[in-house]
């Protein structure tokens, strides 16, 4: 299967398609060896130049982060987890999200142990040729050996507010249950 793929690397960043032999792309990314982008182009973060070409081979050790795209694989293999607000430096990116971790575990406990270390709800922050840029993703693979910190963050560092405010109109005909007086 190909899937779209875009990957975060110390100087670039990487657009192509990729052929998906596995269920996921995250149980691809731990493994040994280099792996083949089709149809590839590169952006350079220091200027936003960019190249192109028919293929590219890229080694693991040189993603900070991939799109998380493609099926979400076999449904017997989930585990039961509890999303956690946190935040990220890995080289010049900044992550923002949710780590996943067992109800009666640390978020952060075994995280360099991982082959690849999910954050859903994503956004990560960056520059190009100097210019802020900011996207969202549903879910972001981190390389965890590239990870220069990690922390817990807030609702508020997420953008996600404590109370959700609904908006609604009263129907002036209908019937007050609430007991208290009419004015």
């Amino acid at each position: 299967m190909r899937i779209a793929f875009t990957a975060f690397a110390e100087d670039s960043i990487i657009r192509g398609e990729l052929v998906l032999d596995g269920d996921r792309l995250s149980d691809l990314i731990p493994q040994e060896g280099p792996f083949e982008i089709e149809h590839v182009t590169l952006e350079a973060l220091d200027d936003g130049r960019t190249v192109s070409a028919d293929a590219a081979t890229i080694a693991r050790s040189d993603l900070i982060a991939i799109t998380g795209s493609g099926p979400r694989g076999n449904k017997a293999r989930r585990v039961r987890t509890r999303p956690h607000p946190a935040r990220a430096q890995a080289g010049p990116y900044e992550i923002v999200g949710y780590v996943h971790a067992p109800p009666s575990a640390h978020p952060f406990s075994g995280v360099l142990r991982r082959g690849v270390l999910p954050i859903t709800s994503a956004v990560i922050r960056y520059r190009v040729g100097g210019q802020p840029i900011e996207q969202e993703h549903d879910a972001l693979l981190v390389n965890p050996e590239r990870i220069d910190w990690l922390k817990a963050a807030t609702d508020g560092e997420l953008g996600v507010g404590k109370t959700l405010e609904l908006t609604y109109d009263i129907d002036p005909h209908a019937k007050d249950l609430t007991g208290e007086p009419v004015l």
